[in-house]
């Protein structure tokens, strides 16, 4: 499997608790997708978790490519 299948399916998980961690702050106050999300703590939980899979995504991303090129 290639290393940027691999970023990828790393990289997906986070963006889309991203995503959910927005729609739970500043979405509606009903939440369509769970009720859960209703709680603003929980999109913040979503939110910091999102982003800590991105990051680490990223980080991994830069390391595989400061190597292929060096």
């Amino acid at each position: 499997m290639s290393e940027q299948i691999k970023l990828g399916i790393m990289a997906a998980p986070g963006f889309i608790a991203l995503g959910v961690g927005i729609n739970g702050i500043w979405g509606e106050p009903e939440s369509k997708i769970h009720p859960f999300l209703e709680n603003e703590a929980a999109g913040y939980l979503f939110l910091v978790v999102g982003g800590l899979l991105s990051f680490f995504a990223l980080v991994k991303g830069a390391f595989l490519l400061k190597n292929k090129f060096l």
